[in-house]
C-alpha cells in the first residue's frame, strides 16, 4: 500500500514538474512576444501606414505649442488627482 501511494506522489509531482516547464516556456513565448510586438509598433509595422498623416515631428510641435506656458501661481505644480 505505501509503494502504491508513494508511486501515485512521484507520479503526481513528475507531472507537475512538466506543468511547470510548460509555464515557463509560455511565459518565456510571451515575453518575447510582447518585445516584438512592441519592436513592430515603434516600427509602425502593425497597421498600414498613411502616407498622407503628418510627421511626427509637425504633430510634436503642434502639441507643444497647444499646451498653456503660463507657470503655475505659487511656482509649485500641483498634482492632479
Amino acid at each position: 500500500e505505501q509503494h502504491h501511494i508513494v508511486s501515485k506522489i512521484e507520479s503526481i509531482f513528475a507531472r507537475i514538474d512538466a506543468m511547470d516547464a510548460h509555464i515557463r516556456s509560455a511565459l518565456e513565448r510571451l515575453r518575447i512576444l510582447k518585445s516584438s510586438t512592441l519592436k513592430q509598433a515603434f516600427e509602425g509595422k502593425l497597421v498600414p501606414q498613411d502616407p498622407n498623416d503628418e510627421p511626427a515631428s509637425v504633430l510634436l510641435e503642434r502639441i507643444k505649442h497647444a499646451q498653456p506656458t503660463k507657470p503655475p501661481v505659487d511656482g509649485r505644480r500641483r498634482n492632479v488627482k
